[in-house]
């Protein structure tokens, strides 16, 4: 179902989620598929497949919406281990000046 809303910049067509569409949500969250992946699958934009789990979450519970882990993986692990640090300067790269010497 279409639904079309009035904004600043016009009119604005937002498609409700139909009975089968949350279905299918269901199964591809299950099954892990990344949010990004389920949107292009469904045709949605990502903020419309996290508004929607997060509010079937508020309504049914986390126990068919379980939260998972966030993709993004701390600094220092994996492949990439984060930033180098620099080493400590242990002298001045200047000559003093004339002045205050």
């Amino acid at each position: 179902m279409r639904i079309e809303r009035r904004s600043p910049t016009g009119p604005v067509e937002e498609h409700a989620w139909e009975a089968d569409e949350i279905y299918r949500l269901n199964g591809l969250w299950l099954a892990g598929d990344s949010i990004e992946t389920i949107g292009k699958k469904m045709g949605r934009t990502k903020n419309s497949v996290t508004g929607k789990v997060n509010r079937l979450r508020a309504d049914e519970g986390e126990g068919k919406w379980p939260v998972r882990g966030s993709p993004i993986k701390p600094a220092g692990s994996g492949k990439n281990p984060g930033r180098r640090k620099r080493p400590p300067i242990k002298s001045s790269t200047l000559p003093p000046l004339a002045s205050l010497a």
